[in-house]
């Protein structure tokens, strides 16, 4: 899973991707909107992580 900006950038608005990297390796099937609630579950995870370790989100 990724915002279309990348880590760093202020991923707390940001729209999220999804992906299988089993079967997608290329990232070109977007399963975010399918699976909105793992979406939101990752998101969640990874910014519960980013705020734990102290990442600066960049300002906009």
């Amino acid at each position: 899973m990724r915002s279309q900006a990348g880590f760093g950038d202020n991923a707390k608005t940001l729209q999220w991707q999804l992906f299988d990297m089993t079967k997608d390796r290329g990232e070109t099937t977007d399963l975010a909107t399918s699976q909105p609630q793992t979406v939101q579950r990752l998101k969640e995870a990874w910014l519960k992580y980013a705020d734990e370790v102290g990442v600066a989100f960049a300002a906009h």
